[in-house]
């Protein structure tokens, strides 16, 4: 082939390129307004609703599934742009407490930094806000039943609890966004479940970040009881053990 046959080619593909390229953005844009029409009608519906939590109920059982598919084609085909679709969802799935989706969903979103245009706050906010408020609850709730072991559902929470306060310490892309006042409580309440497990060291680390970033949090009181539980631990390992008078056994 020649020359001058070889770029006449080139640009031949090139051009089928563009052209395929802008059908595909074209039935991604036609598809993405279809699924946009389609929530609205179910917003509307769930407007209606005047029980919340039958609103959450209905959100996560009937709505959510219809748009799981296309959200996580979405995500596949590696969109970036903003979509008001996936942001619906992540609310629906906090709403919802259905934390078996929230690191897929409102992890690649809060990534993209996808805003939520009807909210004053951004999606990590939210996302953070809403799975603090369901841990601290559930913590709350088993303190009163502490010999029942925790089941499936309530261990979600607290999965979804660390996975958030894990993406808040580590300042992961997007989860900046989320306030120090925030980040404190998931601190300070990574502290209290660290120190009823016996895990004074972690314990005293979150209480102490706790403060650092929100000091009227009112962890100074904690601190204290773990650091004199540290100092005995570390006065009890420095003493000499006693030295045995039983007779070695041959």
């Amino acid at each position: 082939m020649s020359l001058m046959r070889r770029h006449q080619a080139e640009l031949q593909r090139q051009a089928v390129l563009k052209q395929t390229q802008q059908v595909n953005h074209s039935s991604q844009v036609e598809q993405y307004r279809l699924m946009l029409g389609r929530m609205h009608q179910d917003q509307q519906q769930l407007k209606q609703m005047p029980d919340h939590l039958e609103r959450n109920r209905v959100a996560v059982e009937e709505f959510l599934p219809k748009y799981l598919a296309y959200v996580r084609d979405w995500l596949e085909a590696g969109q970036t742009h903003q979509n008001d679709v996936l942001t619906q969802c992540v609310v629906w799935v906090v709403d919802g407490a259905r934390w078996d989706l929230l690191e897929e969903l409102a992890g690649a979103a809060i990534q993209l930094n996808l805003p939520l245009h009807w909210m004053k706050r951004s999606l990590a906010e939210f996302v953070a806000d809403g799975v603090f408020r369901a841990a601290e609850a559930q913590h709350k709730a088993h303190l009163k039943t502490p010999e029942i072991a925790l089941n499936t559902e309530e261990q979600a929470v607290f999965k979804a609890f660390w996975w958030v306060q894990q993406a808040l310490t580590q300042g992961e892309q997007g989860w900046a966004q989320a306030n120090q006042v925030i980040q404190a409580r998931f601190h300070k309440l990574a502290g209290v479940l660290c120190w009823q497990a016996g895990q004074a060291r972690q314990a005293h680390t979150h209480f102490s970040e706790a403060d650092r970033l929100y000091p009227n949090i009112a962890v100074k009181g904690k601190l204290k009881e773990v650091e004199a539980a540290l100092a005995t631990d570390s006065s009890a390992a420095q003493q000499p053990q006693p030295v045995s008078s039983a007779p070695a056994l041959s």
